[in-house]
């Protein structure tokens, strides 16, 4: 099984391997001009920085799957979490009906 050259977290571990490979090869693609780069650098790379207190970045893979990232302590790219943007725009669309009268 191929592992990724950066470290992630369990959410997003299960996530990664339940991906095909064409979605994971998607993922790495995304992340690898991350991987030797100070995180300054990551917005230039096509990270979004995420308003968080710690640092958190969004990278698009592909149309459909996004990945949050963060910077660890010494520097490298963690991957948190991997997501559908679909679920996000479901979520979205949720709470705009939910606060109509």
């Amino acid at each position: 099984m191929h592992e990724p050259p950066y470290p992630m977290d369990y959410s997003a571990f299960v996530w990664y391997h339940q991906l095909g490979q064409e979605e994971r090869d998607a993922v790495d693609k995304a992340v690898a001009p991350l991987l030797h780069r100070p995180e300054e650098a990551w917005p230039a790379a096509g990270a979004t920085r995420l308003e968080s207190a710690d640092p958190k970045y969004l990278l698009k893979p592909n149309n459909s799957l996004r990945a949050v990232v963060r910077p660890t302590p010494d520097g490298k790219v963690e991957l948190l979490n991997l997501f559908r943007r679909e679920l996000m725009e479901f979520f979205r669309e949720s709470s705009h009906a939910a606060a109509r009268p």
